[in-house]
């Protein structure tokens, strides 16, 4: 007879590996595909109302504040003002650029002294006395050129997050996660009816309204969580697919895995107050699933390691444990589908598009181990800023990834060594994962990486 601690071990395990990483694959999955049933939502018309320009930096690049300024020079509804919270070296020819390429509009620029953004953001609100502001990062730029007169269109309106042009496989692979995140989290919640969360650059907010709410909420995540102040508050949030701001992606994958981790950190802070919050409960749920996706999927390596030792003891319950795979395996399956179906409308249903799936999947799985421990940061109340490189090469430091990889090398191997049943062997398999994807990166990723 089984040892009850044996099947405590196998289901904690077949949770850990399988059933909490299927919630953020198969929800947002399910909401995509239902959601195609449904027409999109459309932001019609728009506002003359006053509108600031809000931009937090620290020693960005300056032609990317030029190319900023361009970019805004073309809207039908020019901002009234462009307030830039600086910190680091280079604010007086960053504040020289926006003003020699955006001539009539006032510039402001100063030094924010802060440690996270969400301090810089309340800063520069203070300074600001129209009726709406956009908050809108360095590299990213909107895409139509009435872009800010759909902004004042609600008293919170979030944009679509549309790529920029890739340009190398890395690239397409982000960007594909990247859209498809704002396409399942937002556009198709959206047109099923759903509240929507305040998204982070590009999108606007009535400035009374932010006010009323104590303006941006001190936290690593500041649009999630001012999002629920919002929310809280009945504010009007509108959202529209042809409202389109085209996001700069992470250069290289330190890049994105130091992105990836201020957002793992983040969500932890952000699912707190979710849950502190006067929201309705299947809201609460909805946006939890939401804001724990970094920690449900990052657990996958302790659950597969308990597992594997089980099958190398020879102890592995495996009856138990299939029913927790076979939905995993579901997930994944139905993921995949989607991703697939969002890319056809790039590639067309291809195997083009098949392969940036795939990439994407790589990248994903890449991370895991490093999301895992940034997600125990969040628990452990780390709040410190840190900034997403947006230009040029970062040296990289994969320790987890590559202690992952060779863990889990080892323990596949020993299970093929100890058990030869087909059954016991297919829930261990996603181990091969992490080598395939670590070689993959290095052999083709990260070298096309280098020559762009």
């Amino acid at each position: 007879m089984m040892q009850w601690h044996t099947i405590v071990a196998a289901v904690v395990g077949a949770i850990l590996a399988y059933l909490l990483p299927s919630a953020p694959l198969l929800y947002p999955s399910l909401l995509y595909i239902v959601s195609r049933l449904r027409p999109a939502c459309k932001i019609v018309g728009g506002g003359k109302a006053g509108v600031a320009i809000i931009i937090a930096a620290r020693e960005e690049p300056i032609e990317l504040l030029e190319e900023l300024g361009r970019s805004l020079a073309k809207q039908t509804l020019k901002p009234r003002r462009i307030v830039l919270a600086w910190d680091g070296r280079g604010l007086e020819d960053a504040v020289r650029v926006l003003r020699k390429t955006i001539p009539d509009v006032e510039v402001e620029g100063f030094i924010a002294g802060c440690n996270n953004k969400a301090c810089a953001l309340n800063k520069a609100l203070a300074k600001v006395e129209e009726d709406y502001i956009v908050v809108i990062d360095v590299d990213d730029r909107p895409a139509e050129p009435n872009y800010l007169e759909k902004s004042v269109s609600c008293q919170v309106v979030i944009p679509y997050w549309e790529p920029q042009t890739p340009r190398s496989s890395f690239g397409e692979a982000i960007a594909t996660l990247l859209s498809f995140g704002s396409e399942t989290l937002y556009a198709s919640r959206c047109r099923l009816g759903r509240r929507l969360l305040l998204l982070g650059s590009g999108s606007s907010i009535y400035r009374k309204k932010l006010e009323a709410v104590g303006g941006f909420v001190d936290e690593v995540l500041e649009d999630i969580t001012t999002g629920v102040k919002l929310l809280e508050e009945n504010a009007d949030v509108c959202f529209g697919e042809n409202h389109r701001l085209r996001v700069g992606l992470p250069p290289n994958y330190e890049s994105f895995r130091r992105q990836q981790c201020r957002w793992a950190r983040g969500a932890i802070h952000a699912a707190a107050l979710i849950a502190r919050s006067r929201l309705p409960l299947h809201e609460k749920v909805e946006y939890l699933v939401y804001t724990l996706q970094y920690l449900f999927g990052s657990l996958q390596p302790i659950g597969l390691t308990i597992l594997a030792l089980m099958a190398i003891a020879d102890i592995l319950p495996i009856k138990l444990v299939l029913p927790f795979f076979t939905l995993w395996l579901a997930s994944t399956i139905a993921s995949f589908v989607a991703l697939y179906h969002h890319l056809a409308n790039r590639y067309g249903y291809s195997w083009k598009s098949f392969i940036v799936v795939a990439r994407a999947s790589v990248v994903a799985q890449l991370i895991l181990p490093r999301l895992l421990i940034c997600s125990f940061k969040g628990f452990l109340g780390d709040k410190k800023f840190t900034k997403t490189p947006k230009k040029g090469r970062v040296r990289e430091a994969l320790v987890e990834e590559h202690v992952w990889a060779i863990l889990s090398t080892i323990l596949l191997t020993a299970t093929l060594l100890s058990t030869h049943s087909l059954d016991t062997l297919l829930p261990i398999l996603p181990l091969a994962f992490p080598p395939l994807s670590l070689a993959y990166y290095h052999f083709k990723l990260r070298r096309e990486a280098v020559k762009t």
